[in-house]
């Protein structure tokens, strides 16, 4: 859990930093022509390479080795056994009516947690928009 928490945090401070130095360094209006620079563009597309690594390694290799581990037996009290467990499970799972129930509520939390969370961000950062234009 600490170490997900780690690579989050990295990932945020890769993506973030080099927008707020570029936001705060250069006028609104000027954004688009200091992406003519090299030095601006290579910075953000750095950040941006840095930040799909970690999703990579965060995310991709994990649900990788879940896959592979969710069809493998592995027994560590008796190695011999471990093999191929198939995939009968997958069946039986799709046939019980618990995990339908459950897929259904994780989606019902998911979609309602996403829309809060936006109208949320939506309404924090109006304020800062306004001052913003204010001042430009």
């Amino acid at each position: 859990m600490a170490c997900a928490v780690a690579a989050l945090a990295l990932v945020i401070c890769f993506l973030t930093l080099p927008i707020v130095a570029v936001f705060t360094s250069t006028n609104p209006g000027d954004l688009i022509s200091s992406l003519d620079q090299p030095a601006v563009r290579d910075a953000l597309w750095l950040s941006l390479r840095t930040t799909l690594a970690a999703l990579l390694i965060t995310t991709t290799f994990p649900l990788v080795y879940l896959t592979w581990s969710s069809v493998n037996r592995i027994d560590l009290a008796m190695p011999w056994n471990s093999g191929f467990a198939g995939t009968e499970s997958y069946a039986k799972m799709l046939e019980d009516p618990r995990f339908w129930n459950s897929l259904r509520l994780t989606l019902v939390y998911t979609a309602s947690t996403v829309v809060l969370q936006a109208t949320k961000i939506e309404l924090y950062s109006a304020p800062c928009q306004r001052s913003v234009r204010k001042k430009s």
